[in-house]
């Protein structure tokens, strides 16, 4: 009786109102019996929807916060099992038992509090269609002794009665499903109904940007221009700073671009700009001689092939993998480019080509998969080629051999390639250094070296580090 009038305590008033109606409406609808079944089938019904009705209010709410603890609950396994070495490494292992244990104990006890909701719910009903038959049977029990009813009545409404709150019982029971679906909806709808930041053919070179900006770096002349940065600065939603600030500077094709900075001073946004993962808050970016928010994001990444700094294979095979730069590449081809790529020991695999790739290529080293994804860009022909610090896992000699058959493998096209050591970049047509987000220095190796202090003081510190700068 306890768990009951706890279940009940929520709604104890409404259910003894609404009871306590139920019993006058069976008590004087015996005077009239073919309304008696009517009165208690509505009086019944109205309470169990009202009921439902408050319980489904109650518990949107419910799950909406159970949702956001499920997502927080996947988060926290999802950092567990991926980091697992550096939590064993830093001995956490007790610190993030606790953490997962919290983000369980809060999701266990936000589905109680739904769960004991509904039991509610349902015993309540369950409980109110119980009474309602034994007040039928008993007081029309009285009115059949004392001849104001027949036994056949009294039957048939016991029977009708019991038919009707059956399929009320099954309505409440697809009603309990309502919040949860009206949640899931509401963020499904999120989802769809998000709007991309990034859109085709907004024509941000538009009236009102400055014709200036289209000449002072991008000579509309220049046919062998793969892409063009005009007076860009760029700042990240939210930021108080830009993250690059009056950049401008040119990528030819035959020739190789090289940028280099300190850490965080915007070498990787530069490439995330020219790939449009990001819009320029100034100026614009030009590739092929149009500005990357008048063309298509289809055509834009169609004219770029780009490694990124993580490298990434996907499951299945190295063949595979090499057809996401070209569907329809021969067997002799992907040789050819793992050769450029440095990437012989292929060959020497049991299954060559057909080798396997685990997810993530974590079944490869550091600088395998990076000659594997170098070699998965080369498939690609495009007009500009951006190495986004993709040399940093591989020794000095594999460095400058695979720098020197890259070289001869894209010569008609711009490569732009941002690095951390120097010796990767040594012979590069044009250096750019970066600061702070600012281009303090463009030349050569040898022009920086006298004029350039920033470019200078890298070069000391990687020789001084054993990197053997010339």
């Amino acid at each position: 009786m306890k768990l009951i009038l706890h279940f009940l305590k929520p709604y104890r008033w409404l259910c003894v109102f609404t009871i306590l109606a139920m019993l006058l409406d069976v008590a004087g609808g015996l005077l009239v019996p073919r309304l008696t079944a009517d009165m208690i089938n509505i009086g019944v019904t109205a309470l169990i929807i009202v009921l439902a009705l408050l319980v489904t209010r109650k518990a949107s709410e419910i799950f909406g916060r159970l949702q956001r603890l499920l997502d927080r609950m996947n988060v926290v396994l999802r950092e567990n099992l991926t980091g697992v070495r550096v939590i064993r490494a830093f001995n956490k292992e007790k610190d993030e038992e606790k953490r997962m244990r919290k983000s369980f104990e809060d999701y266990a006890q936000t589905a109680v509090s739904a769960n004991l909701l509904f039991a509610g719910l349902e015993s309540t009903a369950f409980f109110v269609i119980n009474i309602a038959i034994v007040a039928i049977l008993w007081i029309g029990g009285n009115r059949i002794g004392s001849g104001y009813m027949e036994i056949g009545d009294i039957t048939a409404l016991t029977e009708y009665s019991i038919l009707i709150l059956f399929y009320i019982i099954m309505a409440q029971m697809v009603i309990i499903l309502l919040p949860r679906a009206r949640v899931c909806i509401g963020r499904i709808r999120e989802v769809l109904e998000k709007e991309p930041e990034i859109r085709d053919g907004e024509g941000g070179s538009g009236p009102d940007a400055d014709p200036a900006d289209k000449e002072t770096a991008c000579p509309a002349d220049d046919r062998r221009e793969a892409a063009c940065f005009s007076n860009v600065s760029f700042r990240f939603p939210d930021a108080d700073e830009n993250a690059l600030t009056d950049l401008n500077f040119t990528c030819r094709k035959g020739e190789t671009t090289a940028v280099i900075g300190g850490t965080g001073s915007g070498k990787s946004t530069i490439a995330k700009l020219l790939l449009r993962f990001h819009d320029v808050t100034e100026g614009s970016v030009r590739v092929g001689g149009a500005d990357v928010r008048d063309i298509s994001q289809n055509e834009l990444r169609n004219r770029i092939s780009y490694v990124p700094q993580k490298a990434w294979l996907f499951s299945g095979t190295i063949a595979d993998n090499l057809c996401y730069g070209k569907e329809d590449a021969s067997e002799e081809e992907m040789r050819r480019i793992l050769a450029v790529a440095q990437a012989d020991f292929v060959s020497s695999l049991a299954n060559g080509l057909d080798a396997h790739v685990a997810q993530g290529g974590t079944n490869y080293s550091g600088g395998q998969k990076q000659r594997l994804f170098i070699a998965r860009a080369l498939m690609k022909k495009a007009d500009l080629y951006i190495f986004d610090d993709s040399f940093s896992a591989l020794d000095f000699k594999t460095d400058a051999a695979l720098r020197k058959a890259l070289k001869e493998e894209v010569a008609d096209a711009a490569v732009l390639i941002i690095a951390q050591r120097i010796n990767t970049i040594l012979n590069a047509d044009q250096i750019i250094v970066l600061d702070e987000g600012r281009i303090v220095g463009i030349g050569r190796h040898e022009e920086l070296m006298e004029k350039c202090p920033v470019y200078r003081e890298i070069a000391r510190s990687q020789m001084k580090g054993g990197g053997g700068v010339g």
